[in-house]
């Protein structure tokens, strides 16, 4: 890896964390077409991810000051699928990073279908319960696979229980801070006896473009959700799906 590759990949995770397209699975597609690129088990993936969680901490900064302790409560209760899902299948997951063919584009098809349906869901209600952050949750939790969007399946999610769709949104970019930043502490925690194995200057320049480049993501995604564009990238992602069966082995 070189310091083009990462600020090219942390330029690729802040443009794809938040628009319906999926971050993870395309730095695993990109990743396999990089031949220079290599990482310790996922940790480049987390930092990138760490850098878009910092957008998100920013961008919402001013709601995150006013928070009551009962949409605190909610975010606790949606993070606990995804966080009883890393922890009992943390292997199984990491080696998913590796997975291309078949089951990359199958992802990215699940992906595709999520995307247009969000467009066809009506808004019933504002307000977001317990049963409904629980639910989310488990979207989230299904996102921890590469290709599945985290951002297109719990905004799906959310839609499809009739909430409306920028309070889904926002409420999903917030609970993705716990579980990334639990993701971070796991790797850190992983290779913190290899410091002499990580390239840091690389890791840290794919941070910063991931943060500044999220933060235009984010505005761009909440955008396109009020005008009901999430279709777009169901063509897009349909479109990789095709491209990740045929041109990865």
């Amino acid at each position: 890896m070189n310091l083009l590759t990462s600020l090219f990949l942390g330029t690729v995770q802040g443009l794809t964390e938040f628009l319906p397209v999926s971050s993870s699975g395309h730095l695993v597609l990109f990743q396999k077409l990089i031949p220079s690129f290599s990482q310790p088990g996922v940790l480049f993936d987390v930092v990138v991810h760490l850098g878009t969680t910092f957008a998100v901490i920013i961008y919402f900064r001013d709601f995150i000051l006013k928070f009551k302790a009962k949409y605190l409560k909610l975010i606790i209760v949606g993070s606990i699928p995804a966080a009883a899902f890393g922890i009992l299948f943390r292997r199984p997951l990491v080696e998913s990073f590796s997975v291309a063919g078949f089951l990359l584009g199958l992802q990215f098809l699940i992906t595709s279908v999520f995307c247009f349906l969000t467009d066809k869901l009506r808004v019933k209600r504002d307000s977001i319960g317990f049963r409904d952050s629980l639910f989310i949750g488990v979207g989230q939790a299904l996102a921890i696979l590469p290709a599945i969007s985290r951002s297109g399946t719990t905004i799906f999610a959310g839609s499809f229980l009739g909430i409306d769709k920028r309070n889904v949104a926002q409420f999903s970019f917030l609970l993705s801070v716990p579980a990334i930043l639990g993701a971070n502490l796991v790797e850190l925690i992983s290779f913190y006896n290899e410091p002499g194995s990580l390239s840091i200057p690389y890791y840290i320049s794919a941070f910063f473009s991931a943060l500044f480049v999220g933060l235009v993501s984010i505005k761009m995604t909440m955008k396109l959700l009020e005008n009901k564009k999430f279709s777009v990238f169901g063509v897009y992602t349909f479109i990789l799906a095709v491209l990740a069966i045929l041109l990865t082995k």
